[in-house]
This record gives C-alpha cells, sequence and structure tokens, in this order.
C-alpha cells in the first residue's frame, strides 16, 4: 500500500519544471496580431458611413428649411388674396 502512495505522490511532484516550445510567445503575438487585425475598420467603410451621415444631414437640413419656406408662403399667398378679394363683404 505503502509503494501506490509513493507512487501517485511522485506523480504529483515532477522531478523538472515544464517547460514551453520556444515558438509559443511568437505564436501568441501573431494570434493577438491577428484578432487586432479583424477588428480594426476598413478606411472604406468608415469613408461610406460618412458619407451616409452626411447625406442625412442634409437631407434633415433640407426638410427643416422647406417646411419654414412653405409656411412662409402660405402667410403671404394669404395677405395677397385679402388685398385683391373681390367677393368682399363690404355691407
Amino acid at each position: 500500500m505503502k509503494d501506490w502512495k509513493d507512487k501517485v505522490i511522485e506523480s504529483v511532484n515532477p522531478k523538472s519544471r515544464a517547460k514551453p516550445p520556444h515558438d509559443t510567445f511568437d505564436k501568441i503575438l501573431n494570434r493577438i496580431h491577428d484578432e487586432q487585425e479583424r477588428t480594426r475598420p476598413n478606411r472604406q467603410w468608415v469613408a461610406i458611413a460618412a458619407s451616409i451621415a452626411l447625406i442625412v444631414a442634409s437631407n434633415i437640413f433640407m426638410l427643416t428649411s422647406t417646411r419654414q419656406e412653405i409656411s412662409t408662403n402660405d402667410n403671404i399667398y394669404e395677405e395677397i388674396i385679402s388685398d385683391y378679394n373681390i367677393y368682399a363683404d363690404d355691407n
């Protein structure tokens, strides 16, 4: 029984430390570098996103300015109609 315990204890306490292969550190660095390249946005996509944002912003600006012009045009038409009202009630 004692021999069995000694074998188990010896297997847990190795005589020498485990050493990684020499190129392990290089493999880790290459893997990190590959992941960084995959997550880095492509300049083409950044340019496309910026142009879409510019188009959307200009459309919003044009819509708001057009609405303001329509409301001022309605007021002008009302003034013209009231000035030249042929069928006015002048009792």
